[in-house]
């Protein structure tokens, strides 16, 4: 009996033991970056803006990227101003517009119209930067900024909700340009390939969150999209968004 006893204390010790650990790690999780999102302000601490008008969403290189922000000159005329219905930039914009849309701080000029002067304005100078484009667009517009959307992988996984071969993988840039100069200002960045707890032990609380299930690239996508959102200029942590 006194065995038996014994053995049941230490059954109930460590099943205390276990639960404090996930929730110092669920702590842990929350105080560093295990999702994968990170923001920056470029210049300006406090940006606020009403009207912002949104580009067809782009897939293309990091590289490409990489090279206009290091040389702030590259040509307009490279980013596309269509996308395909199927494609998955096109789902990444269509989420977005659709999330952002419910904060009624900001009012919204869609990516057809957006893009079809955009087309307009580039294809009069080849020679014409993004910002000088930015710039001319957003005023056309009567926008205060502009955003433009960077998918840069976006990998489907290989297998089934709890057992893969290759997890799913995403990753894509929100760049918030001002019309008054055309200046990328915010840039918000999703880089996640989905691991498990084993592999990532600060990443207990989306563990938790998604059920110990292995997302699709859709999915995974969605989650980015939501986090990105939550730290987008003007989008208060006590912001309230209301169905659109």
């Amino acid at each position: 009996m006194f065995r038996f006893s014994t053995y049941m204390m230490i059954i109930v010790t460590e099943k205390w033991r276990v639960l404090a650990c996930l929730m110092v790690l669920i702590v842990i999780s929350g105080c560093q970056s295990a999702s994968g999102v990170s923001s920056s302000l470029i210049k300006d601490k406090d940006i606020t803006f009403r009207r912002i008008a949104v580009m067809p969403f782009q897939q293309v290189s990091p590289e490409l990227v990489a090279t206009y922000a290091a040389q702030n000159a590259l040509s307009a005329s490279v980013l596309k101003t269509d996308n395909d219905l199927k494609s998955p930039e096109r789902f990444l914009q269509d989420f977005f517009m659709e999330r952002i849309s419910g904060y009624p701080q900001f009012e919204l000029v869609s990516p057809d119209r957006v893009g079809g002067i955009y087309n307009r304005v580039s294809s009069n100078s080849f020679r014409a930067t993004m910002p000088q484009v930015i710039k001319e667009v957003g005023e056309e517009l009567n926008a205060d900024a502009i955003v433009v959307g960077y998918l840069y992988r976006y990998r489907e996984r290989r297998g089934y909700d709890y057992s893969v071969e290759k997890p799913a993988s995403v990753f894509f840039e929100i760049h918030l340009f001002r019309v008054q100069d055309g200046a990328l200002v915010w840039k918000g960045i999703f880089n996640k390939t989905q691991s498990s707890l084993m592999e990532n032990v600060l990443g207990v609380s989306y563990f938790l969150k998604d059920r110990g299930r292995w997302l699709t690239a859709k999915e995974l996508a969605m989650e980015g999209m939501e986090d990105t959102i939550r730290r987008f200029p003007g989008v208060a942590k006590d912001s309230v968004r209301v169905n659109p």
